[in-house]
């Protein structure tokens, strides 16, 4: 085309001016420009200047969409205060967690499983390019383990596909300068301009930072104020690889080397701490977590300072009171017991030698965690109150963490837990004024396990969602296990909740073996509440394979994995199996209350059981009186369900005792599946004072675990308790109750057999305009055929009275008007009969729904479970003018429903004559203002209302002129005169008749060229 204008010598206002005549020309339909990798050509005068052009004077056809690394300087604003204009910007491109999910399961049709989300969102950050290539990988990997080992190694490596993406499109087309500044930057997770311009050797830092992030070159601004950036993880991966491999071992050492020099000077001890490593100079990295790590971790980050410590040499720990201090700490955090206690003890023992009692005080707090987290409740409160004597008064911290060791261990054993509760929340109100963050969501994390004991769930949830919040704003923290969280919102029955943030935690302490099983065991408990009771248990069994560096957790997870086989597998052998490892293993006191039933169902289970298993219940008696009430009702239950296998007073006593408690903590969906177990004896429960109602309320909260015993047991009842029972199955019965009450001949429950019949009955959706349809279950739904001609018309004379009397006279004189009258009604009998076993194939009379009404003196189908399109249209109409809903939506739907003429195949039935002008002459009121351009609408809804006048009537000159100007409003000028001149034509040749004066001046405007 250039070159048809003159080549380049050609001024760009002609090139432009020929352009648009020709998109004048041929765009006649609606397109779309897109206009790729602007940012090739954004400092292109000329090129900027055409483009300008285009956009101001482009036929109303068109759309643009720019794709581009920069954002495009062009003459916007004309689209943007007409509505015409929309940008997305890079955050808005990132896919979220919930499109990342949507994007594997229902596109890829490869769904990941929630640790596999949580990790892949976590590497990519929805980087919709990585995560094409992801997809890629993953489906020549079919095994779980492979899946999570290819997400974990998620890296910009020079093998992968996306290091060359990375390498061809980004940063071999950046200048050198630029390419030099972010090799040279790669080794900075957070980045500054003062900072950069040292390690890259430029002038205006903050002026590139600013242009990286407005190209958009994976680069973000963290905050407006400091002018801190960050490249996207899989870019500095990228980076740094190059950095390593274009440029020597000493020059990558040195640009450490100047960024720890930079970050100690400014006192930013973390990154200091960092690049030291980095840079291989580990004794000033030692220097400064000695002295500065405590700090560190008082903020949560004990996590980062276990980083550190394990690339310092064992002499340099060793040898420094102050890092074996935090050595034993981590060492303690990751479940490593005698090197934590060892090395706690050589740190205690320097500090006394040398007369400090506030770091001795410190070193008595960590090894009375240690101890605690170890399970050995003792030792924990004696070093405790060791440190509390040490502590001078104005040591704070140390001092609020040791009151807190004594309320989570002698308090805990030894006194009411309300005032353990009490002493948890005073603990944390100090911390948080304090400005101890940490310390405060320790104090509220233990607060809230405490309160769910008690049977203060909203005061559980409150307290440990403070601790959650923290603990989650930080990188990967051994604290963010939210295993606490996670029950207490299984006892909410927030199952979706929980599930996320258990494989949340399992992401985040991957490094620490302890923190690690305690997320594992909240997942587990996820699967159990879900009833994956198989899952569960692999879970466990894969937690516990190694129960060493567990402490206190392995004794839970046994007790988990016992519940889990029971309810699921109830593998005796394996049951015996963990009660022996349970006997031979530590045991946390603590966990008494959590640990009796399951020792009373492995009892119950892996032994020729007497009632023994009962002689737990002594435990949960103790626990009560101390104010452990939900957790104690929880175990009754469970004991409960033991004691209904045996006979005698004592079982039964308890039995009761643990249907009344559960009627009275309402915790009914947390323990569906053992309230389940109850079942089975339904009847004795009855018979109990109140038995009823516990009965029903846990029915209520799980109506599929109950539904078919009170099926079967409801006939059997008497007076309210019957009432009841038939109102519950009123409100949560099938099908396949209906079917299961059917040699039940009383009229309550035949009444209600015909309610959940009717009830459970899918809809049926009749379209009339065109041939008659019946669709089931929606307008998309299998279709029912009706072959029989006089059924058919049975059926169209009923959707023509949908709403109004149909009497049996009306339909015997107008569709057997001839016959005699006892030969109509048998015909119309035999047609209601047939109609109704085509709607319903299975159809029995009184076991089925009534999808046709029939009495002695009129039809109809049943509204309740028939839909019509002519019925739809009218309620359509009706909610246009009103504030609910889109109403651009509401007409497109109005128009859909016009598929062809009101019942088109009865169109010479002379009784259908009457009803279908009427509809017609009601569709044109409602869609000609459509197709003239009223409302809403838009053109081509427009348009395809007109479309659907004239299929109603091919000769309707308003609704074709309509659509002629519709199209031309449009852009879309030469169908327009095509439509125009074809119905002109037709009118000529089917009708004779010349054109009207208004459709003859729409000829000469659209015929004749435009002035």
């Amino acid at each position: 085309m250039l070159q048809q204008l003159g080549g380049p010598g050609s001024s760009r206002p002609g090139v432009a001016a020929y352009l648009l005549a020709e998109m004048y020309e041929r765009l006649t339909e609606p397109c779309t420009f897109i206009i790729d990798d602007w940012q090739a050509v954004s400092s292109v005068t000329e090129v900027r200047g055409l483009w300008n052009q285009i956009l101001r004077d482009a036929p109303p056809t068109c759309r643009f969409i720019f794709l581009s690394r920069a954002r495009p300087q062009l003459q916007f604003a004309r689209f943007k205060t007409h509505g015409g204009y929309a940008g997305i910007q890079t955050d808005a491109l990132r896919f979220t967690d919930r499109e990342i999910d949507h994007l594997f399961r229902d596109i890829y049709n490869d769904p990941l499983d929630p640790t596999e989300l949580v990790e892949l969102e976590r590497r990519t950050e929805g980087w919709a390019a990585s995560l094409q290539l992801v997809e890629v990988s993953l489906r020549e990997r079919k095994t779980p383990d492979e899946r999570r080992a290819f997400i974990n190694s998620i890296t910009a490596t020079t093998d992968s596909d996306l290091f060359a993406f990375l390498a061809e499109e980004v940063l071999d087309q950046q200048s050198e300068q630029v390419r030099n500044f972010l090799i040279s930057t790669s080794i900075l997770q957070q980045i500054n301009a003062e900072l950069a311009e040292r390690l890259a050797g430029v002038q205006d830092g903050a002026g590139i930072l600013s242009d990286l992030e407005q190209r958009g070159l994976f680069t973000n601004r963290l905050d407006a104020d400091e002018a801190r950036y960050r490249y996207h993880g899989l870019f500095r991966d990228f980076l740094e690889r190059r950095l390593t491999s274009e440029r020597s071992e000493g020059e990558v050492t040195g640009l450490h080397i100047h960024a720890a020099s930079y970050f100690e000077t400014h006192e930013q001890w973390p990154q200091a701490i960092h690049h030291y490593l980095k840079a291989g100079l580990t004794p000033q990295a030692a220097r400064l977590i000695a002295r500065y790590g405590e700090d560190v971790v008082s903020e949560g980050r004990l996590g980062l300072v276990d980083e550190w410590l394990q690339q310092l040499p064992a002499k340099a720990i060793r040898d420094n009171a102050r890092l074996s201090l935090l050595y034993g700490e981590a060492c303690g955090i990751r479940g490593d017991w005698d090197n934590a206690l060892v090395a706690l003890s050589r740190a205690r023992s320097f500090f006394a030698k040398k007369g400090d009692p506030r770091m001795e005080a410190l070193a008595c707090l960590k090894t009375s965690t240690v101890m605690s987290n170890m399970g050995q409740v003792e030792g924990a409160a004696e070093q405790a109150v060791l440190g509390l004597r040490l502590a001078p008064p104005d040591a704070f911290a140390t001092r609020l963490r040791l009151n807190g060791n004594l309320a989570i261990t002698s308090t805990w054993m030894n006194g009411p837990l309300h005032a353990v509760a009490h002493e948890l929340r005073r603990i944390a109100v100090e911390a948080k004024s304090r400005g101890l963050e940490h310390f405060a969501a320790i104090a509220l994390h233990n607060h809230g396990m405490l309160l769910r004991q008690i049977g203060d769930l909203d005061g559980s949830l409150k307290s440990l969602e403070q601790a959650t919040r923290f603990w989650s704003d930080l990188p990967a923290s051994p604290f963010a296990d939210n295993a606490e969280l996670v029950q207490s919102l299984l006892y909410r029955d927030d199952t979706a909740r929980a599930e996320r943030l258990a494989n949340a935690g399992v992401m985040s302490t991957l490094p620490w073996a302890r923190p690690q099983a305690e997320a594992q065991y909240g997942r587990a408990a996820v699967l159990n509440h879900q009833g994956r009771f198989e899952e569960s248990a692999e879970v466990l069994r894969h937690v516990l394979a190694d129960p060493a560096a567990l402490g206190a957790t392995a004794e839970i997870g046994s007790g988990l994995l016992i519940e889990s086989l029971y309810l699921g597998t109830a593998d005796v052998l394996e049951l015996r199996e963990v009660l022996m490892n349970l006997a031979a293993g530590p045991s946390d006191p603590r966990q008494a209350l959590v640990m009796a039933p399951a020792r009373a169902i492995a009892t119950h289970v892996s032994t020729e059981c007497r009632g023994q298993c009962l002689d737990e219940a002594r435990v949960l008696e103790e626990w009560d009186r101390r104010g452990a009430a939900l957790l104690t009702a929880v175990g009754l239950v469970k004991l409960g369900v033991l004691a209904l296998e045996h006979h005698g007073a004592r079982a039964r006593q308890l039995s009761r005792l643990a249907i009344a408690r559960a009627r009275a903590v309402g915790v009914h969906r947390y323990l569906r599946w053992w309230l389940r177990r109850y079942a089975t004896h339904a009847t004795w429960i009855v018979e109990q004072d109140r038995g009823i109602e516990a009965m029903l309320s846990f029915a209520e909260a799980d109506p599929d675990g109950w539904r078919g015993t009170i099926a079967e047991m409801v006939d059997s009842l008497t007076g309210e308790a019957r009432e009841a029972a038939v109102a519950f199955l009123a409100s949560h019965g099938t099908v396949e109750t209906a079917a299961a009450l059917r040699s039940t001949r009383s009229q309550d429950i035949g009444d209600l057999r015909r309610a959940l019949i009717s009830k459970h009955a899918p809809s049926l959706f009749i379209r009339s305009f065109g041939a008659i349809v019946v669709h089931r279950g929606s307008w998309l739904g299998q279709t029912s055929s009706i072959e029989k001609r006089r059924m058919r018309a049975l059926l169209a004379l009923l959707v023509a009275n949908y709403r109004s009397t149909l009497t049996r006279e009306m339909a015997l004189d107008i569709l057997w008007p001839e016959s005699d009258p006892s030969s109509a009604i048998n015909s119309l009998n035999q047609a209601v009969f047939q109609l109704r076993r085509v709607l319903d194939p299975s159809f029995r009379d009184g076991e089925s729904p009534q999808y046709v009404l029939s009495t002695v003196d009129a039809l109809q189908l049943n509204p309740a479970h028939t839909v019509t399109d002519l019925d739809q249209f009218r309620r359509i109409a009706d909610e246009l003018g009103g504030e609910s809903g889109d109403p651009i939506d509401r007409t497109a739907a109005l128009v859909d429903i016009v598929r062809g003429e009101f019942l088109a195949e009865l169109r010479y039935e002379d009784w259908a004559i009457r009803l279908r002008t009427a509809v017609h002459a009601e569709v044109r009121n409602v869609l000609l203002p459509i197709a003239m351009g009223s409302g809403n609408a838009s053109s081509d809804t427009a348009v395809r209302a007109a479309c659907a006048l004239l299929e109603l009537d091919p000769y309707d000159e308003e609704a074709q002129l309509a659509m002629a100007r519709q199209l031309d409003a449009s852009g879309r000028r030469a169908a327009a005169r095509t439509a125009i001149l074809r119905f002109a034509k037709r009118l000529k040749d089917d009708l004779d008749e010349r054109p009207s004066g208004e459709l003859a001046a729409a000829l000469a405007g659209w015929v004749s060229p435009r002035t």
